[in-house]
């Protein structure tokens, strides 16, 4: 529904890269900035589980390179687990229903 994660290179299959990374992918977010700033919390988490996974660290050192959202909200060290968070997309395929 959100991308064809087959056509995209390995490497490239991850919803934080994605969703940091990606402007297509980021434009179907309705409230991006809080979707995204759920995805940094629970990546710390994650980070701070497995200190030494470093795929984990490669993924956190290009995200805090290449977008300046994500280095801002790392920097802010807000930890979340993973919870349940109505998203809201803007998908070329959906429909709008009106009253």
């Amino acid at each position: 529904m959100l991308t064809d994660f087959e056509a995209l290179p390995a490497r490239e299959r991850n919803l934080y890269r994605l969703t940091f990374l990606d402007p297509a992918y980021r434009a179907l977010y309705a409230d991006w900035s809080r979707v995204a700033r759920e995805c940094v919390a629970v990546l710390r988490m994650e980070a701070g589980r497995d200190p030494d996974d470093p795929e984990l660290a490669a993924l956190v050192g290009e995200l805090s390179l290449r977008d300046e959202d994500f280095r801002i909200w790392w920097a802010s060290h807000q930890v979340r687990g993973p919870r349940q968070l109505i998203k809201t997309y803007r998908h070329p395929r959906g429909r709008r229903t009106h009253p």
